[in-house]
């Protein structure tokens, strides 16, 4: 029986696709009663900002500063007891010489690197947890905005 299964699947689907044929429409046919999603989606975001342009992008702007400047305090992190500094070297030991395009080495094997000595940090670097009164005594609010996002606005 096994060995006749593969021949008479064959056989079933071109018959099937040689007896169909198209039979017309049974029934009522009505039109689509619904409007279209997209268009009342599209009418309902006009209709919003329609007008409000200028509002809503200074509504935006003040937002993005507040929480450029102010941002919200991470969830379960409590702040510390203590004030500590800490400090990164970023230098790393080249494993093998590394040339450019035109083949010339640039850095041997064993070589160490700090990629600080070849591009400076242009500004101290400040981390908080959240911007509040006792975090940071005595430093002018506006300094904490870099500069970038100051010439932004």
């Amino acid at each position: 029986m096994n060995k006749w299964l593969p021949c008479i699947g064959i056989l079933m689907s071109f018959s099937a696709v040689s007896l169909t044929t198209e039979i017309g429409t049974f029934g009522d046919v009505w039109e689509i009663a619904e409007q279209n999603l997209l268009t009342v989606i599209e009418g309902q975001v006009e209709s919003a900002f329609l007008g409000n342009e200028e509002k809503i992008q200074q509504e935006w702007r003040e937002r993005v500063t507040k929480n450029a400047e102010r941002p919200e305090p991470v969830q379960r992190l409590t702040k510390a007891l203590k004030n500590t500094t800490r400090t990164f070297d970023p230098s790393f030991t080249v494993t093998k010489d590394i040339r450019d395009h035109n083949g010339i080495v640039f850095a041997r094997k064993g070589q160490k690197v700090n990629p600080f000595d070849i591009t400076p940090l242009m500004k101290r670097s400040i981390s908080s947890m959240a911007m509040t009164k006792n975090n940071l005594p005595g430093l002018p609010r506006k300094n904490l905005l870099p500069p970038s996002i100051k010439s932004f606005w």
